[in-house]
């Protein structure tokens, strides 16, 4: 058996050294992807704001380049999880879960608890928002639903309490301000409803953040 040459194993390794730092290159340069086709993974951050480590545990790691705005949304239903509303989104084509995060309100879910969901996990881009902008909001903005009906009733406290926690976690690490947090007030999909004490919630959002 004919045993290869010092040089021409120098030159193979040398190929194969440049060919793996292009690969390298081209996978840090692709496009995050838009998410897997169906399903969802979800963890739970513990409550009352003692789930930093694990909000920010994602893969890959999340970048305060990709995120720019924050947007608020409630399911418009009076029960629900991020497992009912990924039903919802696949059967509307929309690949699964379309927020990043879920708050429960006590009826599919513990009360308060913060769901994270398969695209905040793997830092996949949105697809909760409809309509002009939904582009960029569905590109730049993380989306997280409350579950429930601001119309019918109002959210829970132990709801507000996490929702706030969870937005102030997002706006110090992405360095989001607050007229960059946007509460889905209208009618239609996602509108929070008339029972959102918006004008309190936005009161306690973060003004001023730290570098």
């Amino acid at each position: 058996m004919a045993v290869p040459e010092r040089r021409t194993l120098v030159v193979l390794g040398s190929l194969i050294g440049a060919m793996t730092l292009a690969s390298g290159l081209l996978l840090m340069l692709e496009p995050r992807p838009a998410g897997p086709t169906s399903g969802v993974s979800l963890n739970a951050v513990a409550p009352a704001g003692r789930g930093a480590d694990l909000l920010f545990t994602t893969t890959p790691p999340a970048e305060a380049a990709w995120w720019s705005a924050i947007v608020v949304h409630a399911s418009g239903t009076a029960y629900g999880s991020a497992e009912a509303i990924n039903r919802v989104h696949e059967r509307l084509g929309r690949g699964g879960l379309g927020y990043h995060f879920v708050v429960n309100n006590g009826t599919g879910g513990e009360d308060g608890l913060i769901e994270v969901g398969f695209r905040w996990r793997y830092q996949f881009v949105g697809a909760f928002s409809s309509g002009p902008d939904s582009g960029w909001y569905n590109q730049r903005a993380i989306g997280i639903c409350l579950v429930g009906d601001g119309e019918r009733q109002s959210f829970t406290r132990a709801q507000m309490v996490e929702l706030l926690w969870l937005v102030q976690r997002l706006q110090e690490r992405f360095q989001i301000p607050a007229d960059r947090v946007v509460v889905q007030l209208s009618d239609g999909a996602g509108a929070v409803g008339r029972l959102f004490p918006v004008a309190q919630f936005r009161q306690q959002l973060l003004r001023r953040i730290a570098s």
